[in-house]
């Protein structure tokens, strides 16, 4: 993970009830809702916007809803001395959800604005200066637009206008819609790798992506490519080279028709396989349906590549329209790494899996230097989560030369159930690429990545998922090329490697035997941009013998960024890690009452390159989180205390509601001795003992793990902020209590299964925790309900199902209750339902639905549009316990995906959830 610069995500709405969503055209603007009572009778209600059709929650939780979001912020890479400050939207309208759009082979298209239909663009923009001690105002001149439109017109100054004590910049002639009809948001933000100037696109959702610049000394903007759309569907519609002059973009071909679909069939889809050819796959949302939908696809993803100047807006297309999956600029920019989607497409697999051919182009002229990998269509890729395509894959530049290629090849034909040796080999091939390449690595697991340091220094990384297990092994990727030839050197991509270069130096650095075991976390070994704009490795050289250019050799250190976790909490901590025994000394770490995160090293000693300021994240659960400038005392390894010389964003609590609610995470044991924890949560001021028991929602999201011991182990901290991302806290306000996150660990150890006991240990994992609430007072064992999204919705039925007794009702989002309707695996399942049919029997709360006594509310987006938890699954569920009597409800979301985006849903679904708690969430009497 790069540690290059600081980065808040866009969607951090305050619920969970988010992620991409997506309709067709046409899709009904009103809920779907079927009611069927104890006595088997059935209500169903077909409401229209024009009516009463979305619900609202009651104003303790619309409020909350409601509430601004905190300010995206990228850091200035280079100099450091500004952050970007990004205001963010809260949710859009059911209006704007249920667009018109195409769905392409796992893409969700927006047909006018060849983007993605779902995406969500910031809405302002400003600078501010980092180290700015007296904060002094600038003044704002010739802004073209008065404060009053600022909101309306979604771009400019950020909300809540200036801060006196942190000056924010204004920027001249940004975008604006003067005519006020319609709002500009701001995508595909990105600093220039020597961080002088920004690009970013402006999205009009009525006509698409402009290209704009942005000098930061000058603090003006302009349009690259005025009136010249970007296609965005592939990914990034652009990307900067390392010169920071120049940009290389993908434009619409504006001058060709969109293909018409004849309503006539030409005859039927024949699809056919072939005795012995096994092409098993997980099941797929958004295929292919026929030729049109290949014509439509062809077209929306097909894009011209030009190469750019942002100042003088000089314009050069490289060569002709293709379909690119991504341009990636070589480090010292003469060359690009072009993917292309290649025919024949497929009416079973995704976009993702389709045939490419990888490429090496001229910069300057387009020309095609050479032709890397042509990649077939990935059908046959083994189920298993160590299965890779047969063939080159993770194709990518090496970051610290100026034109080395690099890339990962299975020896064993992507199969980990293949005895072998050699799994996986890493190849690098310098410019001018007409060579054989070089055998760098030969690897016993599966290739997980690499990061670049110098010609003396590389980590790679190998892991095997069967046993959790990962290693980090340290390399001289240079040196002497003219040695012995290397065992095992083979084909690839076509060619026979080198046969004069032997693999490099190697040995093993770090050996996590699980990564499920936190408190054993080795940490991030952090990396740096150069001053191309690449991710290469943070050398320090804690004695101060940082070699000169030409000099020997000197063995370096590496900075690691760790969890610190523990049955305390996480404690965060920067160590330095030596490169021989991966040994660490901690130089900061983060101390209670705070939770801090260091999030960027703002300064390093010249001399060492050890950290002397740091940008960090502070945060308590009543402290919104917050970025401080702390500087390191001289000498790091004394344990100094740091000191906190300026606060660089002063973001409000978003909910003085919930400021005083008290969380604790509590820790009990389930019957087989598993250590399990929770967050519990009480509204402000509740006392057990003289308040009593309180009604209480359980919300929880079950995961499985090789070790018993690792499972129990705690996974947050209790100085967390208090944040509403977590979707059960909405009820504080009414009176509840909330146990967040119980653990519910399926534990496989050694050879088993975790799902070969799936329901037994789920079970004993709820009844732990009712045990728990109910033994502290603080809930009754006939109040509690319990709720969850996803593989949590399908945990949640799975337990009315199997333990009736438990729960007095139950939420399930999103769900998939009938596992037969997903064969090829789920979760984290790899075998097939022919493999283990009584698993997959068993783990089918859909066949369990007659014992089934709770009330069940079932909420499901209508374009869900993630793998497995299609509608049916709730929609069939439903029907049985109608069929049968039970007490349910189900709630189809109009135009909603896996997750919930507009507010008119959002709104709804916790209208939903707190009748059916305030009803059902009762005991007997």
């Amino acid at each position: 993970m790069a540690f290059a610069g600081l980065y808040t995500s866009l969607r951090g709405v305050k619920n969970s009830l988010r992620v991409a969503a997506v309709c067709s055209r046409g899709a009904r603007l009103g809920l779907r809702m079927s009611v069927s009572t104890s006595a088997g009778a059935a209500i169903k209600v077909n409401e229209s916007m024009s009516g009463d059709g979305y619900k609202t929650p009651p104003k303790s939780i619309l409020d909350l809803v409601d509430a601004d979001l905190d300010p995206g912020v990228l850091l200035q890479p280079n100099v450091k001395q500004h952050i970007l400050l990004l205001d963010r939207p809260n949710m859009p309208s059911i209006a704007e959800v249920a667009a018109p759009e195409l769905r392409l082979a796992g893409f969700r298209i927006n047909g006018t604005t060849y983007g993605p239909s779902r995406a969500d663009y910031f809405l302002n923009m400003a600078l501010q200066e980092v180290h700015d001690k007296d904060r002094k105002k600038i003044p704002i001149d010739d802004l073209p637009i008065d404060d009053s439109n600022l909101r309306k017109l979604g771009i400019g100054m950020p909300r809540g206008g200036h801060d006196k004590d942190r000056k924010k910049i204004p920027i001249d002639d940004l975008p604006i819609d003067d005519s006020n009809l319609r709002k500009l948001g701001i995508g595909y933000v990105q600093w220039s790798p020597d961080g002088k100037m920004i690009a970013f696109c402006t999205h009009d959702p009525e006509y698409g992506f402009e290209l704009w610049c942005l000098d930061v000394e000058e603090r003006r903007a302009w349009c690259i490519a005025p009136k010249l759309r970007l296609n965005s569907v592939c990914g990034d519609p652009f990307v900067w080279l390392s010169d920071s002059k120049r940009v290389v973009a993908k434009f619409v071909i504006e001058d060709v028709e969109l293909p018409v679909k004849n309503t006539v069939p030409t005859g039927p889809i024949v699809e056919e396989s072939s005795e012995g050819e096994i092409r098993a796959n997980r099941t797929y949302q958004d295929l292919l349906k026929d030729e049109h939908d290949v014509a439509l696809f062809k077209h929306y993803t097909t894009s011209q590549l030009e190469l750019i100047d942002v100042r003088s807006r000089e314009r050069k297309k490289l060569g002709t329209p293709l379909s690119f999956r991504k341009a990636s600029p070589s480090p010292d920019g003469k060359y690009l790494l072009v993917d292309i989607i290649q025919e024949p497409y497929s009416y079973l697999l995704p976009a993702s899996r389709f045939g490419h051919s990888v490429e090496i182009w001229d910069t300057e002229t387009g020309d095609v230097v050479e032709t890397v990998a042509t990649i077939p269509l990935q059908e046959k890729i083994p189920l298993a989560f160590d299965g890779v395509s047969d063939g080159p894959r993770s194709i990518g530049w090496r970051a610290d030369v100026d034109a080395t290629l690099y890339w990962a090849e299975a020896q064993d034909g992507g199969d980990p159930n293949v005895d072998a040796s050699v799994r996986d080999a890493v190849f690098t091939l310098p410019a001018p690429f007409n060579g054989l390449p070089r055998r760098l690595l030969s690897l016993a697991w599966r290739y997980a990545g690499m990061i670049w340091g110098d010609d003396n220094t590389a980590l790679a990384y190998e892991r095997w998922y069967k046993t959790r297990s990962i290693r980090t092994h340290l390399l001289t990727p240079g040196g002497d090329l003219e040695t012995a030839l290397a065992e095992g050197n083979g084909p690839c991509c076509g060619r026979k490697a080198d046969p004069s270069q032997a693999e490099a130096l190697n040995r093993l650095l770090i050996d996590v035997k699980n990564w499920e075991d936190r408190y054993n976390d080795p940490g991030t070994i952090l990396t740096m941009m150069n001053e191309r704009g690449k991710p290469v490795i943070r050398l320090v050289y804690p004695e101060g013998n940082k070699p000169a250019d030409g000099s020997e050799t000197v063995e370096p250190s590496f900075l690691v960024q760790c969890p610190g976790a523990s049955d305390e909490g996480d404690m965060p901590y920067l160590a330095v890690m030596d490169t021989i025994e991966a040994k660490q000394q901690i130089v900061w770490r983060s101390k209670p009452p705070l939770l801090e995160n260091a999030l960027n090293i703002l300064e390093s000693d010249e001399e060492t390159g050890l950290p002397k300021r740091l940008l960090l994240k502070r945060e308590s659960p009543e402290e919104n989180p917050n970025l401080f400038i702390a500087e390191l005392p001289e000498d790091l390894f004394e344990n100094g205390e740091p000191q906190i010389t300026q606060a660089l964003t002063a973001f409000p609590h978003p909910a003085l509601e919930l400021k005083d609610v008290k969380r604790k995470i509590v820790t009990y044991e389930r019957e087989d001795g598993v250590k399990l924890n929770a967050s519990l949560f009480v509204p402000a001021g509740y006392d057990a003992a003289r308040d009593g028991p309180l009604k209480m929602f359980m919300w929880a999201y079950p995961r499985e793990f090789k070790s018993a011991t690792f499972a129990g182990q705690m996974r947050d901290s209790p100085l967390r902020f208090n944040r509403l991302a977590r979707t059960p806290l909405y009820w504080l306000t009414r009176g509840y209590a909330i146990l967040d996150g119980p653990l519910m660990p399926v534990i496989g150890e050694g050879d088993t299964e975790p799902n070969d006991t799936y329901v037994e240990q789920l079970v004993s994992s709820a009844k732990a925790a009712v045990d728990y609430v109910v033994k502290e007072g603080i809930a009754k064992r006939d109040e509690i309900a319990i709720g969850g999204h996803s593989y949590g919705a399908f945990m949640t039925v799975t337990l009315l199902a199997q333990a009736p007794e438990l729960f007095s009702c139950g939420i399930a989002r999103s769900g998939a209750y009938n596992r037969t309707l997903t064969p090829f695996g789920f979760q984290a399942e790899e075998r097939t339902l022919w493999e283990a049919a009584e698993v997959y029997q068993k783990m089918s709360p859909y066949l369990a639905a007659d014992k089934i006594k709770a009330p069940l509310l079932l909420i499901h987006g209508e374009a869900d549009n993630n793998p497995g938890t299609f509608p049916v699954q709730s929609e069939r569920l439903f029907q049985a316990l109608k069929g049968m009597g039970k007490r349910s409800r189900y709630v189809l979301l109009p135009a909603e995906g896996h997750g919930y985006r507009a507010r008119e849903s959002i709104l709804h679904v916790l209208a939903e959830m707190t009748e059916w708690l305030d009803t059902h969430c009762v005991g007997q009497n």
